[in-house]
Order: C-alpha cells, then structure tokens, then sequence
C-alpha cells in the first residue's frame, strides 16, 4: 500500500510541498499585480516598459459632451473616469449646438485630477424681456440662495423693488419704508452690502453729506426694518458688517479708535472683540485685521482673530489700503493679505496649523504668494477652492485643493465698480468692453454672454440655467428693462 511505502511518502510530500510553493508565487504575484494595478502601475504595450497611471475625472453641465484627449475622441462621454498614463494632457468637450470647452492637464503618476467643473455655453444664446422697469436702477443685489434680486435707485430713499426670479410671470414688488426710517432729509446713494443666511435680511447703508446710515432691511415686512442709528446711539462705528451672517449680529468698526466691537441688532448690546484695527473682514465669528500694534515704523501686522485667540499671520509694509480675505474649505481657514504696495498676496490654507510647524516664531508660512502688480481686488470664490487677485487685466489665482497658481491677462476694457463677480466655485463673470463674459478661474474659456448696463453686471439663478441682464430703453415710462437668457439650448432645458 502506498501510504506505508517510506519512499512514496516521501515523493507526495514533496509533490504538496512544490505545490504549496508554486500557490504561494501565484499569490504574491497576484498580490504585486493587483498593488500594481492600484497604484496606477501598467505596462506600456509599445515600448514594453513599466509605466504609472493616474485618474482623469472629467464632468460636464450640460452632460453627455464628447471627449477629445490629446485629438482623440474618447469613447465615453461625460462623466467619465480615464485611467492615463502620467503627463500632459489637451482636454475639449464638445456637444452639439454648444461652444466647445478646452483645458490643459498634467497628470502626476497616481494622482486623481476633476475637471467637474466644465460649464458649456451654447453658440446661440437664446433671450427674451422679463421684466420691465420704471426706472434704471443704481444698485442690483441677490440674495445667497440666489433667490431674490433687489433693486435701488439711488434718488428714492424710501423704496426698493423686489424680483423673485422663481416665480412667473416676472414682476417687481415694492419695498417701502416708513417717511422717518432715514434720519437724514438729503438725497443720497444706497449701497446693498451682504444678505443675512435667511435670505430675508439684507444689510444696506445710505449715505449723504451728512454721513452713512446702516441698515438691517427685511424685504419681507420692510416695517421691521431697522436703522442702527436708533440702536446703538451710545456707540462711535463707521463700518458695519454681518457676523456668521445672521439677521441681527454685526461687526461695529470705529476707524478712528480702532475698536471693533461685536454687536447684536435685537438686544441692543455689544462688546469690544478687537483693538487698535485698521481694517478687516471676517467669516462667521472670525477676523482677518490690520493693526499697527507690535509693528515695525513703517509696517503693520495682519492678525487672525479666532475668539481670544490671535495669530500673527505675517508684518507687511504699510499701505492707505489692504486688501484682506478669509474663509473655510471644509474645516480650515483659508485666508489671504495683501498689502498692494508690496505687488503680491500671501495666501495661508490651514494658517493656524501652519503656525505651529514654525517652532522660531510660530508665524505661519503661506501656503502660496501670488505676485501680481498693484492688485485692487481680492475674492475667494464661493465654494472657497480659488482664490483670486486682480490688478488692472491682469490676474492671478490659486486653487487650494490641486495646490497650483495661475497666471493670466485679460484683454480690453474692463468695467465695473467691481471688476470681477464669482458665478460658482470655479467662473467669474467680468464685464469687457460693456459686454458680459464668463471665465474660467484659471483664465481659460473667455465666453461672451450678452451686453448689460455695465455697473450692474449679470446674475444667475442657483443651477446657471438662466441670466438675468440690464439695459436702458427709449422710453419715459419703462426706461429700464431686465432680460433673461437662456444657458442651455431648447432640448437640455
């Protein structure tokens, strides 16, 4: 019998042993290849040698654009995972009855790069009147939700217009204010600054040669308004901005003194947050300011307010201006400072974090510095992922999630009180030569939209399917009349 034979015993344990070992190199060989394959490793089918892919992510609104890599036609549409190898890739979408969209990539092994961003406008924008209007508007605002759109005109103090861009027909309803709601009898400008997250409460100041009145308007029951003046009689401010954008909770600034104090429309009360300010801003309950104290002569410090807790973010030249601008992308700060003199913006993603990876002066370093002369405006967009800088065409913008800078110069006129208005997180829209435009963050994909009255600009409703444009008529009884435009061709509606 085999199993009492030595020497067969033998020879079947070797047969398991052999086995076991050849299961045990299919294994790991399995392993190698699917650790491989995982971590973007293939083999190039020319050359035989072993390369390292990474993953395109590419998305488009409207969906279903055709996708064309380095002048081949992919055969998948958006949205679509490519798996490249690494380098430099041409990336256009095209979909019939639209312009194409165009992007330059490079891809690092392993990496995942989304390009779920990409907006495409069509060769024919379609447009009709919405709205007529009985006069021509100084100020346009909109709401967060992007909702409601207010409308002033600066010779009439005690009323505004109101359009819901959601219901239909278009028409305007009035916001009208009590005969004493403004203290001063001159005539002045309205200034619509920043909505409340209610989309309900507006903050809006008026100001005449007799000075500025701030304002907490409810568009809703305009009675409940309530001029600050009436409020906080007892305290010296100049500046008035929301805090955590709530209807009743504000930042008072007093540029003489310095004090920034921390108020509350309803109460009444309020307490001193910060010293010795030059100027800030601020997201939520924090503060990006500018102060003189601890300062070299000559410069001054940017300092981020978290509470009680204050954090040096960098000393800079003194400037009559600064440009200062803070958010959050996710759970960190994003912050930037400018001081124009100085031709740059430091920007800090995570400043706090950074701080203490600086064991010699616990001063952060940035994350990034944009270089760009005599920048005059400063805004993260509103998904904070970009922040950008411009100075005259020319821009500059940085993108905190792919950590890359770019660099670009707009051509023409450019026109407006503020030059440049975030659409999402990654276009803007600017007015050239009195036309509107839509760009990309990185300068990519300059699209003309439609002509508009240039200080008041282009909005949107919350999905980009609609625009919502100005122009003047020849007419005595509507001079003024808004215009939609249609963002997608017929059949994508």
């Amino acid at each position: 019998m085999d199993y009492l034979d030595p020497k067969k015993k033998q020879q079947k344990r070797a047969r398991l042993l052999i086995s076991y070992g050849l299961f045990g190199v299919l294994i790991a060989m399995a392993t190698i290849l699917l650790f491989s394959i995982t971590t973007g490793f293939d083999v190039d089918r020319n050359t035989g040698q072993l390369i390292q892919n990474g993953l395109i992510y590419v998305d488009s609104k409207p969906e279903s654009a055709r996708i064309i890599l380095n002048g081949q036609e992919q055969g998948n549409r958006t949205e679509a995972r490519l798996i490249v190898p690494e380098g430099s890739y041409d990336i256009q979408l095209q979909r019939d009855g639209y312009r194409s969209w165009q992007r330059t990539v490079s891809l690092d092994p392993a990496t995942v790069r989304r390009i779920n961003y990409a907006r495409l406008i069509p060769e024919q924008i379609d447009s009709e009147p919405a709205v007529a209007l009985e006069f021509v508007p100084d100020v346009v605002s909109q709401s967060i939700d992007k909702r409601w759109i207010v409308l002033a005109e600066h010779d009439d103090k005690l009323k505004m217009e109101l359009l819901d861009i959601e219901s239909q027909p278009f028409e305007t309803t009035s916001i009208e204010f009590p005969v004493d709601f403004i203290e001063s009898r001159k005539k002045g400008t309205w200034e619509i600054l920043e909505w409340a997250d209610n989309n309900t409460t507006f903050l809006a100041s008026y100001t005449t040669s007799d000075g500025v009145e701030y304002m907490l308007v409810n568009r809703d029951k305009p009675l409940e308004s309530i001029n600050l003046a009436s409020v906080f009689e007892d305290v010296a401010y100049d500046t008035v901005t929301m805090r955590n954008r709530k209807k009743d909770l504000l930042f008072l600034h007093n540029s003489k003194t310095g004090e920034l104090r921390a108020a509350n429309a309803t109460s009444g009360l309020s307490e001193v947050y910060a010293s010795e300010v030059q100027q800030y801003n601020s997201f939520g309950q924090d503060v990006v300011f500018i102060t003189e104290a601890g300062a070299p002569k000559g410069q001054v410090r940017a300092v981020l307010q978290r509470g009680e807790d204050a954090l040096t973010l960098r000393v800079i030249d003194a400037a009559d201006t600064y440009l200062l601008e803070i958010s959050k992308l996710g759970s960190e700060f994003v912050v930037g400072v400018s001081s124009p003199v100085q031709n740059r913006v430091w920007v800090y993603k995570d400043p706090v974090a950074a701080s203490g990876e600086n064991q010699t002066t616990g001063i952060p370093v940035p994350t990034t510095v944009l270089r760009l002369e005599e920048p005059e405006d400063l805004l993260i967009s509103s998904d904070s992922s970009v922040i950008m800088a411009r100075g005259g065409n020319k821009f500059a913008s940085y993108e905190f999630e792919e950590d890359r800078d770019y660099n670009f110069t707009l051509d023409g006129k450019l026109n407006g009180k503020k030059e440049f208005r975030w659409l999402d997180g990654r276009h803007f829209t600017i007015a050239i030569d009195g036309v509107q435009y839509m760009v990309d963050y990185n300068g990519d994909n300059l699209y003309d939209l439609a002509n508009s009255v240039v200080n008041l600009g282009s909005f949107f409703d919350k999905d980009i399917d609609f625009m919502f444009t100005f122009s003047t008529a020849d007419n005595k009884d509507f001079p003024a009349q808004i215009t939609r435009s249609f963002m997608r061709k017929p059949e994508d509606r």
